[in-house]
């Protein structure tokens, strides 16, 4: 590994932390695109309804790149401007799930879910970028 040069090195503790970040960030995702339309059908929200658990969530990747403008232009010099996006993107997508586990999947809750999960969205998109 010492004939390598310094950008031909891996670095493996990062390239591992970004796949665990990747994986923790679509496992619940798919649930939510999988496991609630099932549990929702269950419970009687009308077909017409879907689009705000399956589709409406997805709106902040559709504008990733105006994401992309804040995450490039702003962050701490000191902390790192990448560090100070995906630290407290992760903490809040985290706590925004974890917030969904108090609220019963009912017709009556839909609003309030899909709106946990447009912004748990949104910042997952500024972590990604």
């Amino acid at each position: 590994m010492s004939d390598l040069e310094p950008s031909q090195k891996k670095d493996y503790k990062k390239i591992y932390t970004l796949g665990v970040l990747h994986m923790a960030q679509y496992f619940p995702q798919g649930f939510t695109q999988s496991g609630l339309p099932a549990i929702f059908r269950q419970q009687g929200l009308p077909l017409e309804k879907f689009w705000l658990i399956s589709s409406l969530p997805m709106w902040p990747r559709w504008i990733k790149f105006l994401v992309a403008i804040a995450v490039d232009n702003f962050g701490s010099e000191r902390f790192g401007y990448r560090r100070s996006w995906i630290l407290p993107c992760t903490l809040i997508s985290a706590l925004l799930y974890v917030s969904l586990a108090f609220v019963q999947p009912l017709v009556a809750t839909v609003g309030l879910m899909s709106t946990i999960l447009v912004v748990k969205s949104l910042f997952m998109t500024a972590q990604d970028v």
